[in-house]
């Protein structure tokens, strides 16, 4: 009974991270967004305790922020995230993809195949949270078919991290640049199934080498989330006036002006030769100047 208790704790405290870890992904958990574990166990579902022992966790693993003071927050997206993901990414799953090639089971080579199962429907449905599903299978079996358990671990974790930045470049990727990326990774499952390690390494490679791409479109495009949007969104610049419109003719004032106009003001309406707007001299003629009291 106590070990039937044990499996069960063990099976909510997984299900609880993994739960909050997809929210984190799909921006459930938008970026920069701070993290109120009790909000987050009532939204969904999930034990008060299951729900702290999981942000702790994801914090160890680089997936929130925790502040003292402050609390628990989602990291924001960034460049130089980016930047270290993709460099960590080069080297350790290059390698494992090479171990992988040594020593896969068919077992694992068929499952790595099956990962992408129907990516066809789910690029033209634009399903784009199965297609990161099915993504995170393929790395997560990678990591289990090299066989090494530290390499494994860490694999999982950079992927974890990586697919917070895949997930908003593939809303804005079109068909033909999802079915390349696809289309890469069966070549390492091949590549791992011939038994070439060189070629299996080279394959990550170019399957890696598409993320830079992705993630630079990601980075110049617009913010997905209205809520990111708003605290970024530039303040609309004033319409510029059309060329035919003129400004309003607005009173007269000369050197002499505010004076004039009271008592223009006070005498009434008066007519068009004594409204004391000066008429505009003929061509080639200077203006008289009024003559002196």
């Amino acid at each position: 009974m106590a070990q039937a208790d044990k499996r069960g704790s063990g099976s909510l405290r997984q299900n609880a991270y993994e739960t909050i870890l997809q929210a984190i992904i799909f921006g459930d958990l938008a970026p920069g967004s701070s993290i109120d574990d009790k909000q987050v166990a009532d939204d969904f579902g999930l034990g008060l305790a299951v729900v702290r022992d999981a942000l702790m966790r994801l914090a160890l693993e680089n997936m929130v922020e925790r502040h003292a003071r402050i609390g628990t927050r989602v990291p924001d997206l960034g460049l130089r995230e980016v930047q270290e993901v993709f460099e960590a990414r080069v080297i350790l799953e290059g390698a494992c993809a090479a171990l992988a090639a040594e020593r896969a089971s068919a077992v694992e080579v068929e499952a790595l195949r099956a990962s992408f199962a129907g990516y066809e429907e789910v690029i033209e449905r634009r399903e784009f949270r199965r297609l990161v599903a099915m993504d995170q299978a393929f790395h997560r079996t990678l990591a289990d078919a090299c066989h090494n358990g530290h390499m494994g671990r860490s694999l999982v974790l950079l992927h974890n991290n990586a697919s917070r930045f895949w997930y908003f470049g593939l809303l804005r990727l079109d068909a033909v640049t999802l079915r390349a990326d696809i289309k890469a990774h069966l070549v390492v499952a091949d590549a791992i199934a011939a038994h070439d390690a060189v070629a299996a390494e080279q394959a990550m490679r170019g399957v890696l080498g598409h993320f830079p791409a992705d993630m630079r479109n990601f980075l110049i495009a617009p913010p997905i989330f209205d809520r990111l949007t708003a605290t970024r969104e530039a303040p609309a610049e004033p319409k510029a006036r059309p060329a035919a419109e003129k400004p309003p003719a607005e009173s007269p004032v000369t050197a002499k002006g505010p004076a004039r106009s009271r008592k223009a003001a006070a005498k009434g309406p008066a007519s068009t030769s004594q409204t004391g707007v000066e008429k505009p001299a003929p061509a080639g003629k200077a203006r008289r100047k009024p003559a002196r009291a």
